[in-house]
């Protein structure tokens, strides 16, 4: 399913940024540069998710049904494969470059889609009695280097996969279902649910029989979680998504040409929990180093990502027998691709 490979690789992103010197006190930081440096990972994927449910505007004959094998590919534009990092924006964060030095002013930082850095976040905060809490970490990086070199005919984005069965109705309706049961494999656990409806209403205007005009929504839902025995954190993900639009294609013998628009409203929320027990510095005025001290951090990310987008898509469906091929093209804010097949029956 689509989600499993972006789950791993969120609970690896926010690992590698949670599970080091983030304690109690620079929560509301540390969540504010994740929800930036995640953000193109959760949206890229919002859109594959609410993506490949039409792919034309003639609904199935009553009765009949049909399974898709859907692929989608969301491009990540450079200019969200990095974000500007503005010190002024944070109450306890700073960055320090590779020599140790303290970095002023705005710095373009990797999403996790962006390159490599080698750039160290500073914890800094007062203390008690006149000092200071003080920690340094290295910066997340971005594994679009190493996607680059890895899938080089590629450009950086997500792919997702998905399978759904359609059914016809009477009154050219046709429904939509998207179903994953809850499994549990090596600590994952996923579900994934989704529903849609597409209605002809072309009929009601008096159409020509080869140009059909069409309604859909759907509402589909997932989640996802892990868990380990080897590690004390545990990662949470849940997902809904919303959609609805026309959609209106040319109906030839081989083909159908289609193309159609779609506003999309998501929400998900990705969470880390579970406790653990770091280490910081405690220094005087002139930054020596005078204590060291310890604090117990519990359930340290809660990443909220809401989308609100409008999406335009085109395509051409190839109808051989009972197999449908499909080819589609869809203008967003994370530009992408969706091709796939359908087996009628």
């Amino acid at each position: 399913m689509k989600t499993t490979w972006t789950f791993v690789l969120m609970l690896w992103a926010a690992a590698n940024l949670s599970a080091q010197d983030f304690f109690e006190a620079y929560k509301a930081d540390a969540n504010k540069y994740l929800l930036n440096y995640s953000r193109p990972l959760f949206e890229a994927m919002l859109f594959n998710s609410s993506d490949g449910w039409v792919h034309r505007a003639k609904a199935l004959k009553p009765f009949r049904f049909a399974l898709d094998v859907n692929t989608d590919y969301a491009f990540v534009p450079e200019r969200y494969q990095t974000f500007t990092f503005d010190p002024a924006a944070y109450q306890t964060l700073s960055l320090v470059d590779e020599n140790g030095q303290s970095v002023s002013g705005s710095v373009q930082m990797p999403t996790v889609f962006g390159p490599d850095t080698d750039y160290k976040i500073h914890i800094k905060a007062e203390g008690q009695g006149g000092t200071y809490n003080e920690a340094n970490f290295q910066a997340p990086p971005g594994f679009g280097d190493e996607f680059s070199r890895t899938l080089s005919f590629l450009p950086v984005g997500m792919p997702g996969v998905s399978l759904q069965l359609r059914a016809g109705l009477p009154l050219n309706t046709e429904i939509m279902v998207r179903y994953f049961p809850e499994t549990e494999y090596q600590g994952f656990k996923a579900n994934v649910l989704g529903l849609g409806v597409k209605h002809d209403i072309g009929q009601y205007l008096k159409l020509k029989k080869m140009l059909r005009l069409s309604a859909f929504a759907v509402y589909s839902g997932s989640s996802m979680s892990y868990a380990s025995d080897t590690i004390n954190f545990s990662g949470h993900f849940s997902m809904n998504i919303l959609t609805f639009g026309p959609v209106v294609s040319m109906e030839y013998k081989v083909a159908s040409l289609y193309a159609g628009a779609a506003y999309v409203r998501a929400w998900n929320r990705f969470q880390i929990l579970g406790t653990q027990t770091y280490t910081y510095d405690v220094t005087d005025g002139s930054g020596h180093v005078v204590a060291q001290l310890s604090e117990t951090v519990k359930d340290p990310v809660d990443l909220r990502f809401t989308v609100n987008e409008y999406r335009a898509f085109a395509g051409v469906q190839f109808n051989l027998w009972i197999l449908r091929i499909f080819v589609q093209y869809n203008l967003q804010k994370y530009p992408g691709l969706h091709a796939g097949l359908s087996i009628k029956v």
